[in-house]
């Protein structure tokens, strides 16, 4: 069988970085073809030269046995490449049939684009690939997950040969992950080819056929995955084996209370939640999507407004609306949205750092500079972040190198409790282990975390006591061996037996 798509030893360099080194693979019509690696391994510099983002320095693109160069992403497009990009690029104040349809007016007829032909064009798309969306809707109304699918709609619209899916399901609900399933499997029944990156092992298995690894730019290999295992495919990835995934909790429980939460609730998300956080504990909430955990965290973290209960640090009862006196009582929150809500991309990794403790440097409004690089290189070094320098601008960072820094920012504040909100969304197994390592260096030290994952295993793993959630109430409490997916799972839904005791 012809190959529809070869990368042959193709070549890019960034300023100080060689982020793709001469990389061959082919992909075959009817396959879904995974790139897999850690978080600056290369995978998505090389998407983004096969659907026209960026230019190779060398080596060639062939698509259906004749090499091609493109320009800019409407080139690949034409030729029947399109690609959902991790980074969201709706925009929001455009409908759902607009923003899917941009850039391709000319299909639906010339000259003035009725109203009625726009949006029956996208309600046909979206019946065809099974998804429920209101074309009309505002895309900047709809939730994370519902303007990912508009992504993917916006990708399947010109009907193309090869479909690349960088992260598409790090926003997705679990429900959704299975419509993007489902639409996977119709595009390669057509005998037509998928790209796809994910770190969630589980959906490496479930959608893939073949899987090219790679490693600080570099093709380690190419495989099918029916002739490999996970622990094989971590191994090629970070170069060694995996020996534990989790660092060993806490031996001893705590019975120092740090944050005392009581009858904390707001008018629609969440009600009467109350709980105890140990010092140096980490305390999980288990809960399915939209269950007020999100929430919740924001208005422990000041962000959004509650109504009714009260919040105690270290026995001295808090009263705050907003999220600069919580930094200032001591409670620090890292989001889940690096980019939107953590970072600021167009800034130094110096100066994300550095933001949220910038009282802790200043005299008369004077900000000390020498104390505040001296500050920041500490951090990138605590959080192994690989970055060229304190002036590399963040959004150049790979995603788990972001994430470090969304972490670090927070513990450059020297908070007393930290709230988590999915802190290793998007990045691959090496900084995901970095970053629970950090976890338990930070309780070691007496901090108390707090932390929702929407990553099951992460919750076991991680916890040492998991609250679960249902409609925004709390149902259970799980410690030790009663941390398990089934418990945790029943208390998600509010259905009664799970065990307490450890």
């Amino acid at each position: 069988m012809q190959p529809s798509l070869i990368v042959k030893d193709l070549d890019k360099r960034f300023v100080g970085v060689h982020a793709v080194d001469h990389v061959s693979f082919s992909c075959y019509p009817g396959t879904v073809h995974v790139l897999q690696g850690e978080n600056g391994a290369g995978k998505s510099t090389i998407l983004k030269m096969l659907s026209g983002m960026y230019r190779p320095d060398s080596g060639e693109i062939i698509l259906k046995g004749e090499p091609v160069k493109f320009r800019r992403p409407g080139d690949a497009r034409r030729k029947g490449i399109a690609m959902v990009y991790q980074e969201m690029s709706v925009l929001p104040e455009l409908t759902v049939a607009q923003n899917i349809w941009l850039h391709e007016e000319k299909r639906l007829g010339r000259g003035l684009i009725r109203e009625r032909a726009l949006m029956k064009a996208t309600t046909d798309l979206a019946e065809r690939y099974g998804i429920a969306i209101d074309p009309y809707e505002r895309t900047g109304n709809l939730a994370i997950a519902s303007q990912q699918m508009v992504e993917i709609l916006k990708a399947l619209a010109v009907d193309p040969e090869i479909l690349i899916l960088d992260e598409p399901t790090s926003a997705l609900t679990v429900s959704e992950v299975e419509k993007l399933h489902a639409i996977v499997k119709t595009i390669v029944s057509e005998n037509k080819t998928v790209l796809f990156i994910s770190h969630r092992m589980e959906e490496v298995f479930a959608f893939g056929d073949t899987i090219t690894v790679m490693k600080d730019g570099r093709l380690v290999d190419t495989v099918c995955l029916r002739d490999t295992t996970e622990d094989q495919i971590i191994q090629m990835m970070v170069g060694r084996e995996l020996k534990s995934v989790f660092p060993p909790k806490q031996q001893e429980a705590k019975n120092d209370c740090v944050l005392k939460v009581e009858n904390f609730g707001d008018a629609r998300h969440f009600h009467k939640v109350s709980f105890e956080l140990q010092k140096g504990e980490i305390l999980g909430i288990g809960a399915l999507d939209g269950q007020g955990q999100l929430q919740l965290m924001r208005a422990l973290a000041g962000i959004q407004k509650h109504e009714t209960g009260a919040i105690w640090l270290n026995g001295t009862k808090l009263n705050y609306q907003n999220c600069r006196r919580a930094l200032r009582t001591g409670i620090g929150y890292v989001p889940e949205d690096r980019k939107v809500q953590a970072l600021c991309l167009g800034m130094s990794v110096g100066e994300n750092l550095s933001m949220a403790s910038l009282r802790r440097r200043q005299t008369a409004g004077f900000i000390h500079r020498k104390e505040e690089k001296q500050q920041a290189q500490r951090m990138v070094d605590r959080m192994n972040i690989r970055t060229p320098s304190l002036l590399q601008a963040v959004g150049n960072l790979s995603g788990g190198n972001q994430q470090k820094v969304s972490i670090g920012k927070s513990l450059e504040d020297a908070p007393k409790v930290l709230l988590l909100n999915e802190p290793t969304r998007g990045i691959d197994v090496e900084a995901k282990q970095e970053i629970y390592k950090l976890m338990r260096e930070l309780v070691a030290r007496g901090v108390a975390v707090l932390c929702y994952t929407s990553d099951m295993m992460e919750t076991i793993g991680l916890c040492d006591r998991v609250l679960t959630m249902y409609e925004g109430r709390i149902t259970n409490e799980l410690r030790g061996a009663a941390i398990t997916e089934e418990n945790i799972m029943r208390g998600a839904m509010n259905i009664a037996s799970a065990k307490t005791e450890g």
